[in-house]
C-alpha cells in the first residue's frame, strides 16, 4: 500500500485509498460495477423504441436480474478469493485482499453460504424458466474455470485467466438483455465489454504480478509478458474503437460514452503503472482500476439530468 518517501512521509492519500479498497476486499467492487452495467444495458435495450436514448424505466424482472446478478457475482468472487487462500504463502508478498480473506475466512465462509441459500431463494422466486437456464448453462463455465485454476496444478499456471473472466463477466451481464433482445448491436456491446473488463483484470494483474511470479500463480501478464507495456495502448484503441462504434450506430451511444470513459481511465491508470509516479504507488492503481469501471453511472446521471 502506500510507500514511504525519502523523507520519511506516506505517499499522499494514502488513508483514502485504503478506504477505497475495502470495498474490494470485500468483494463489493465487481458486484457493483456488474449491477451498473446490466443497469445501463436495461435502460438502453428496454422500455426504448430506440437503442441511442436511455430509458428511466425499468419493470419487476429486470430488476430481479439484477438482484440475482449482484449476489451470484459477489458469490464467484469470494470463493475465488477463499479458494486462493488455500494454497497461497503468507510468509510471501500477497494482496491485501487475500489477507483480510486469509484472516476473516472463518466468518466469511458462513456468510457465503449463507448468499448461496438467499441466491437459490432469488433464482428460483424472481427469475424466469428461459433466463435460469441460461444462466445454469453460463454458471457451468464458470465452474469449469474454478476446476482449472483451483483444482489442477497443471492448468493453474496455462489458463489466461483475466480473458476468462472479463469475457464470462460481459456475458452474465448481458445475459438477460440477450434473451429477450439479440440483435448485431449486443453482440458488439458484448464484445467491446469484455475488451474493457479483461483490460481492468490485466491492469490488477501487472500490479500484482511479482506477488503471483512469487507464489506461482498463473496470468496473462507473466504468460504473455510483453502485454504488459502495451496496456495503454489497448485501452486507448479501446476508446478509440468504442467512440467510433458509438459514432457509427452499430452500438447505442451510452454504451459507447460508458465504454469510453472506463477504457480512459484505464489508460491513466496503466500510464501510471508504468511511471511509477510519487504521488501515487503501483499496488493502489488495483484499487482504482476497478473504479473506473463505474462509469455507466456518470452516464445514467447524465442521462437523468439532460
Amino acid at each position: 500500500m502506500a510507500t514511504a518517501l525519502a523523507d520519511g512521509s506516506q505517499t499522499t492519500d494514502s488513508r483514502l485509498i485504503r478506504s477505497l479498497e475495502v470495498p474490494n476486499c470485500l468483494s463489493l467492487d465487481a458486484p457493483l460495477v456488474a449491477v451498473t452495467w446490466q443497469w445501463l444495458l436495461a435502460s438502453v435495450y428496454s422500455n426504448s423504441p430506440s437503442t441511442d436514448g436511455v430509458s428511466r424505466a425499468m419493470d419487476r424482472s429486470q430488476l430481479a436480474a439484477m438482484a440475482v446478478l449482484c449476489v451470484t457475482v459477489w458469490l464467484i468472487y469470494m470463493a475465488d478469493r477463499l479458494l486462493d487462500c488455500r494454497r497461497l504463502n503468507f510468509t510471501r508478498d500477497v494482496p491485501w485482499r487475500h489477507r483480510f480473506a486469509n484472516r476473516h475466512s472463518r466468518i466469511l465462509w458462513p456468510i457465503w453460504f449463507g448468499m448461496l441459500a438467499l441466491d437459490g431463494g432469488l433464482t428460483l422466486r424472481m427469475l424466469d424458466r428461459q433466463l435460469r437456464i441460461a444462466g445454469a448453462g453460463l454458471m457451468g463455465i464458470v465452474l469449469l474455470y474454478c476446476v482449472a485454476v483451483h483444482g489442477s496444478r497443471w492448468l493453474r499456471g496455462g489458463v489466461p485467466k483475466e480473458f476468462v473472466v472479463g469475457t464470462v463477466f460481459a456475458a452474465g451481464v448481458c445475459l438477460p438483455i440477450a434473451l429477450t433482445e439479440f440483435s448485431l448491436s449486443l453482440v458488439l456491446t458484448a464484445c467491446v465489454m469484455a475488451a474493457l473488463f479483461s483490460l481492468n483484470c490485466l491492469c490488477v494483474a501487472k500490479v500484482q504480478s511479482g506477488s503471483d511470479r512469487q507464489q506461482q500463480v498463473g496470468s496473462a501478464i507473466l504468460m504473455f509478458p510483453w502485454l504488459a507495456s502495451r496496456l495503454p495502448l489497448f485501452s486507448g484503441t479501446l476508446a478509440i474503437l468504442a467512440t467510433a462504434l458509438g459514432c457509427w450506430g452499430l452500438i447505442p451511444a451510452a454504451i459507447a460514452g460508458a465504454t469510453t470513459l472506463g477504457a480512459a481511465g484505464l489508460l491513466g491508470i496503466g500510464w501510471t503503472i508504468d511511471r511509477e509516479r510519487g504521488w501515487i504507488d503501483a499496488a493502489s492503481c488495483s484499487a482504482l482500476a476497478d473504479y473506473v469501471l463505474l462509469s455507466p453511472l456518470l452516464v445514467l446521471l447524465l442521462a437523468n439530468w439532460l
